[in-house]
């Protein structure tokens, strides 16, 4: 369960930098877009 829960906000952060990153580029979320 320690691995996945590792794994798992590794991937939270991951894609959290993403959502930052399309934001700054985009002033909407990458969400609304599809």
């Amino acid at each position: 369960m320690r691995r996945e829960n590792k794994s798992i906000i590794s991937l939270q952060g991951f894609l959290g930098r993403l959502v930052q990153r399309s934001s700054v580029d985009q002033p909407y979320p990458a969400g609304a877009k599809s």
